[in-house]
């Protein structure tokens, strides 16, 4: 066995040189900084799991300390060159010496360094795989699964099923375009979504439009809900009908029933661009005056400002059912 002394010399050339490995730039070992201390520092935990403080550094390498660091450092130092601990390290120096004081020169220093790189490659390797399942796993139990939601739609007043014709329900997405969809011959609209809660407005032509919210799950039934008729639109519809003579009583009607600055627009069902605007007079006389009469109109649309029509959107059925033939 060679002296102690030499043997942690021995040692602190073969630390130099596995740290040389990974950092070639390095300064000898007894000219480190604190920069270079904070590397090796860092490098010995990872590839020995343990550390030394930067204050035993200076003590055992820029001191010149006589005395010999512990057992335990002077294990861990070893195992950081790639042998097994402090006396395997001395006795290979002895038996091995090749004059340059290096054991990694040995086969069984190689075995070893080779022996703890492919159990750093095993660890590294089982610590991926997991990772990725349980990134894997927990992907499929946070991502929300598909709900299927129904809704149908009745007069609030007596309960009966409401026409599809026309009537169109409008799903508000977050951060997304709106998304239409038309009600089925059931009169009753269909859903799919991973949220827990869907917002959508509902326009069914003579009713008041609404906005509805509800939290939805899988499994659950087809909710009704009940729509109010919008009066006034309804109203409206009759009069442009109407074979009365009494037209001073309409027009009577039709002026409390519609804003003095309505703006009050006749569709093109062909292009979907409002074709004529009208101001409250220009409506009423056209509705009201046989010769220029609008007959038989539907309402599309009506917003109301303080109990009054401010703003109405209407079609003439002939024209729309004109358009719908030709379509057939």
């Amino acid at each position: 066995m060679p002296d102690l002394s030499s043997c942690f010399e021995a040692l602190k050339e073969a630390v130099e040189r596995r740290f040389r490995a990974s950092h070639p730039e390095c300064r000898p070992l007894e000219e480190w900084t604190g920069a270079e201390i904070r590397d090796f520092q860092d490098d010995l935990q990872e590839q020995a799991q343990g550390r030394i403080s930067e204050k035993w550094f200076y003590m055992h390498i820029k001191g010149r300390q006589e005395k010999l660091p512990r057992i335990d450092i002077l294990n861990l130092l070893s195992r950081y060159t790639g042998v097994r601990d402090w006396e395997t390290f001395c006795a290979m120096l002895a038996e091995t010496e090749t004059g340059d004081g290096s054991p990694f020169t040995k086969p069984e220093g190689e075995s070893l360094r080779k022996s703890l790189l492919n159990r750093k490659q095993a660890i590294w390797t089982i610590a991926a795989g997991t990772f990725i399942l349980i990134c894997g796993l927990a992907y499929s139990v946070l991502q929300p699964e598909t709900v299927r939601c129904t809704f149908c739609f009745e007069d609030a007043t007596f309960g009966t099923r409401l026409p599809p014709e026309g009537a169109e329900a409008e799903l508000l997405h977050v951060d997304e375009s709106p998304e239409r969809r038309m009600l089925n011959d059931s009169g009753c609209v269909s859903f799919s979504t991973r949220s827990r809660k869907v917002r959508f407005v509902i326009r069914i032509p003579n009713y008041k439009p609404d906005t509805i919210t509800r939290t939805v799950s899988n499994g659950q039934p087809a909710e009704r809900i009940s729509l109010k008729t919008d009066d006034y639109a309804l109203l409206i519809q009759v009069i442009s009908k109407s074979q009365t003579e009494d037209w001073e009583k309409r027009r009577k009607q039709l002026e409390r029933m519609i804003a003095p600055d309505a703006q009050i627009f006749q569709i093109d069902p062909v292009n979907q661009l409002g074709m004529e605007m009208y101001n409250r007079s220009d409506f009423i006389n056209k509705l009201t005056m046989p010769l220029e009469s609008l007959k038989d109109i539907e309402v599309l649309e009506t917003i109301y400002d303080n109990g009054k029509i401010a703003k109405m959107r209407f079609v003439q059925k002939k024209r729309l059912e004109a358009h719908e033939k030709l379509l057939r």
